[in-house]
């Protein structure tokens, strides 16, 4: 079994105005020279185009606590996938690369001419920890082609954060060539409340300036990327995500691992319930869990256990879709249940099978080891389930 990042589309974030795809230029100085720098337009968040290995923990980063240091190496699925002007992310780390143009303009009688331009690469990341509430952010702004009276231009920065945020930044005045980088690292500390989760949204305010311009452009960077720290997920202490992708669990229906379970979740599914297509979203109140589980389940007296069974109920009951948000109930030819009908198809409602006892509760371990617990899977959070 593993866990396989997807991005979810339905997470809802707040949209936040964003500068990049606008001209921002400084005034003109008395020598009517001016500096104007855009970064191309910044497109949606968007998942990682290589996923964690099979098996990884999502805390298997390499990056270990975070704490002040060197810039950390961007990582080898943000280079190639080069520039993208979007945020790609996995479950924690986030990364981009935007392209820019500064250029340096001169005004003589009226006439402005192009007297200098840079060529630049943006690199931004984001990372955090899933058992840590301190999280960095950085950036690495990199010429690729410098001419004229761009040359010599000295970049600095001042990182920003909205949201529920605190921390520091460094990155002072820096004069790269082609090839070299100016850089900046920020670290923050995000800190909910005891059950809830806050979010914080990154970015960074740089400055550009030519020699032969008396005043600098500016350029604001981020507002569209969300780190999420809780400290709401039963049987851990807090911790941060990226809260776009969504954690898809895979159990095999093998012999040798879950067949029973793995068929009532398969047949389920095909009789239009959610979880595959559609994600569930977890629920951690006790008394829904409880209520999800008698109105599918009932007691032993009313829908009997074979030896050796389980009832297994389908959303789970630790989910919102459990059978207590209502609709058909319904079971399967292999099942071993009569209370219930069989060829029931519904996007709503619930299907319960009997399944081996000791099969049952090692799904359900599973569920909570594998993908609860270091997804920092928490109240309202989707995920998919799938059956190999």
């Amino acid at each position: 079994m593993w866990v396989e990042p997807e991005l979810d589309q339905s997470f809802d974030r707040p949209v936040q105005v964003n500068e990049f795809g606008t001209e921002q230029c400084s005034d003109e100085d008395a020598g009517e020279t001016q500096v104007c720098v855009t970064v191309d337009e910044v497109q949606d968040v968007q998942v990682a185009p290589v996923p964690p290995t099979p098996g990884e923990s999502v805390e298997g980063d390499g990056l270990g606590v975070i704490t002040p240091q060197a810039i950390v190496p961007v990582p080898a699925w943000c280079l190639d996938a080069g520039v993208t002007n979007a945020w790609s992310v996995t479950r924690t780390q986030g990364c981009g690369i935007f392209s820019g143009v500064l250029t340096v303009t001169q005004t003589v009688n009226g006439v402005v001419t192009v007297v200098g331009t840079m060529n630049f690469l943006m690199y931004e990341y984001v990372y955090v920890l899933t058992d840590n509430l301190t999280w960095a952010s950085q950036i690495e702004v990199s010429p690729t082609i410098i001419t004229g009276a761009a040359a010599g231009t000295i970049i600095s920065g001042t990182s920003t954060c909205t949201g529920v945020c605190t921390g520091s930044s460094t990155f002072p005045p820096q004069t790269p060539g082609v090839g070299g980088d100016a850089s900046g690292e920020s670290y923050y500390t995000t800190t909910p409340a005891v059950g809830a989760a806050a979010l914080a949204y990154p970015g960074w305010a740089l400055s550009f300036k030519a020699p032969t311009a008396a005043a600098p452009a500016s350029l604001a960077t981020g507002g569209n990327l969300a780190v999420r720290c809780d400290n709401a997920l039963p049987g851990r202490g807090p911790g941060c995500v990226l809260p776009y992708v969504t954690g898809r669990l895979t159990y095999s229906s093998h012999p040798d691992y879950y067949p029973e379970f793995g068929a009532h979740v398969l047949a389920a599914q095909a009789s239009g319930l959610p979880g595959n297509a559609v994600p569930l979203h977890r629920t951690t109140n006790s008394a829904l869990r409880d209520a999800n589980r008698a109105a599918a389940c009932k007691s032993p007296s009313v829908i009997p256990r074979p030896t050796g069974n389980d009832c297994d109920e389908y959303p789970f009951a630790s989910t919102y879709e459990g059978a207590a948000a209502g609709g058909p109930g319904r079971t399967f030819s292999f099942c071993s249940v009569t209370y219930y009908p069989t060829g029931v198809t519904s996007p709503t409602g619930f299907s319960i099978c009997m399944i081996n006892s000791a099969e049952n509760q090692l799904a359900g371990s599973q569920m909570n080891s594998v993908l609860f617990v270091p997804y920092r899977i928490i109240d309202g959070d989707p995920f998919f389930i799938s059956i190999t």
